[in-house]
């Protein structure tokens, strides 16, 4: 059985909790798409220079900007997009991912506590689960809005790594014993708290 190509990473929405998302900028000067699913940091000391954004009005300086993540021990993470204000030319409301060299507002799961599934790079040792990893920052699929994110397979014993895996996902076509598991984490390094 093959396991799903890499995703991002993905809020979970369980039975006792929704997911919490909050509008973060997304300056017209980053070079890479951004979709559901990819991994973001909060850009400290920079925040929207506009009061408005694709007819949308935000006092100046109340959106917190944001960058794509980059992976490894003492990088933070702030959460995952999970979609995008309405830009002008989203006239069939398709606005999955947001292009390159676009100025945008992006909707992030920023909760502290919030659990993400993402796939794993590698066959996880079972013996490695409630262990620290880092992230494989991917590139967007603007195609097929996919994030191709990952976990790095290695664990971390870094305080500083950026997450914690807790289980293997219970979904119905995921396997712990081949390449690319899907799990479940949380994350360690976060913006918003000191990590352990």
């Amino acid at each position: 059985m093959a396991n799903v190509s890499p995703y991002g990473i993905k809020p979970i929405i369980n039975q006792y909790e929704s997911v919490q998302i909050n509008p973060y900028y997304i300056p017209a000067n980053l070079a890479y798409a951004l979709t559901a699913g990819t991994p973001v940091v909060l850009t400290v000391g920079s925040s929207n220079p506009n009061s408005t954004i694709n007819s949308m009005s935000y006092p100046v300086g109340t959106l917190p900007a944001i960058a794509r993540a980059t992976g490894g021990d003492g990088n933070k993470l702030l959460g995952a997009i999970v979609g995008f204000g309405l830009r002008p030319t989203d006239i069939l409301g398709n606005n999955i991912t947001n292009p390159a060299n676009t100025e945008n507002v992006a909707w992030v799961a920023d909760f502290v506590g919030q659990e993400f599934s993402g796939v794993m790079n590698g066959v996880l040792n079972l013996a490695d689960l409630g262990k620290n990893f880092n992230l494989t920052i991917g590139t967007v699929n603007t195609f097929m809005d996919r994030d191709s994110t990952s976990i790095n397979i290695t664990p971390s014993a870094s305080a500083t790594a950026q997450i914690r895996v807790k289980e293997v996902s219970n979904s119905p076509l995921n396997s712990a014993t081949v390449t690319g598991p899907e799990v479940v984490f949380s994350i360690n390094n976060h913006s918003y708290s000191p990590n352990t």
